[in-house]
């Protein structure tokens, strides 16, 4: 639930940002609080929690709704989804790419994150 919660909030930014003209940018992107009107539930299978946040992408940037199970359908289809374990890592974001959304993945960031020092 908490990658669902992370992926939520950037695909928020990623539609503010690609609605507002150059003029309008500012350095905050989105509203996440008004944005959680997209969502439409919780994720229908216990190990699909990559899917359903693609799915709440998918839907806010083509403006249409798409089905989780289907999405589940595509994603086990293509090797992203394995039933019962769910998505490997470097598999999140294959459901946007396979759209036409451009995704960035930093698998270790959290374990490079975890070895920084700081500056005293």
């Amino acid at each position: 639930m908490r990658l669902f919660a992370i992926l939520a909030l950037i695909a928020s930014r990623l539609l503010s940002r690609r609605r507002q003209t150059e003029s309008q940018v500012s350095p905050f992107i989105g509203n996440p609080f008004s944005d959680m009107s997209a969502l439409d539930g919780a994720q229908a299978f216990p190990d699909t929690c990559a899917i359903k946040a693609q799915e709440v992408i998918l839907q806010q940037f083509f403006n249409a709704d798409f089905d989780e199970s289907k999405l589940r359908q595509a994603a086990f289809e293509n090797g992203w989804y394995n039933p019962g374990e769910g998505t490997p890592c470097e598999h999140v974001g294959r459901l946007l790419e396979q759209a036409g959304i451009p995704i960035s993945q930093k698998i270790s960031g959290f374990a490079e994150l975890n070895g920084c020092r700081r500056w005293q």
